[in-house]
């Protein structure tokens, strides 16, 4: 972790708002007023509040209409992707950081998706769990990129899960600094034990255990239905016994192999829309 060099700091803007969400005392008013700092982040704001992952059924125009039809965790959500992007992708970015990003935010929505199938009743939280999973690769490609692209290239020549390669190369992985950085950012200390062991969610030690399962399918079934398998053998319907193969996360949600078709379907629907990646 002190090799990966020093950590990067949220933007003073995103700081305000979130800190705005945060306090018990905050009203619709005072939100718009501090969206109304930051007009990029207004403009997300409103695109993202019409899209169909909100069940748009009309078009809204003001900041103070997208915060009813969003709420306040969703916004804070949203406002955490884009000051995460503004950090790790800086204007020219190459092609395998867009891929990461936008791997993550698919990650993101998925893992909400997998919330709300197993009856979570805050689902928008764990949409932070499966943003910041995958931030650890940029945290890592951003300090050091040639022992990243090593690590991805030994990943795939061996046909092993890039987390593997880097528990043997590094004695940590992603999860990790994702957690590292959740910490340095004040989030959620649940959201931090699921992050650093979202890819061993079964171990003895393991902490926030539901969420980071929730997590894990997450990342799996972003990974799937972007044609990106980690292991390609995880996105087959059946074993080489002939029986219906089921990952580990869904195992540990009770969640059956119908059920997660149907999340890798609408999470497939999600990708037609730019506005969650730009």
């Amino acid at each position: 972790l002190q090799h990966s060099g020093e950590l990067p700091a949220l933007p003073k803007a995103a700081c305000h708002i979130m800190a705005v969400i945060e306090d018990p005392s905050t009203t619709a008013t005072k939100l718009e007023h501090a969206l109304a700092m930051d007009q990029a982040l207004t403009a997300k704001v409103l695109r993202i509040a019409n899209s169909p992952f909100y069940g748009a059924v009309r078009e809204i125009t003001t900041v103070s209409e997208a915060i009813v039809r969003l709420g306040f965790v969703a916004i804070r959500n949203w406002t955490l992707v884009t000051a995460a992007r503004s950090v790790f992708l800086s204007p020219g970015a190459g092609l395998l950081y867009q891929k990461i990003w936008r791997q993550s935010v698919m990650s993101a929505m998925a893992g909400q998706l997998v919330a709300k199938a197993v009856g979570r009743s805050n689902p928008d939280t764990v949409f932070i769990g499966g943003l910041m999973q995958n931030i650890g690769q940029l945290v890592l490609a951003r300090s050091n990129p040639e022992l990243f692209q090593e690590i991805l290239e030994d990943s795939s020549e061996r046909g092993l899960p890039y987390h593997v390669v880097e528990h043997g190369r590094l004695g940590f992985d992603h999860g990790e600094l994702g957690a590292q950085l959740i910490k340095e950012w004040n989030l959620s200390p649940e959201l931090e034990g699921a992050v650093r062991w979202h890819h061993r969610f079964d171990h003895p030690g393991a902490e926030s255990c539901r969420v980071a399962a929730m997590i894990s399918l997450g990342e799996e079934i972003a990974l799937t239905t972007s044609g990106h398998e980690e292991n390609p053998e995880d996105a087959a319907h059946t074993t080489a016994e002939g029986e219906e193969f089921i990952s580990e996360a869904a195992k540990y949600l009770e969640l059956d192999v119908a059920t997660v078709d149907e999340l890798k379907a609408k999470a497939a629907e999600l990708k037609i829309d730019p506005h969650f990646f730009s």
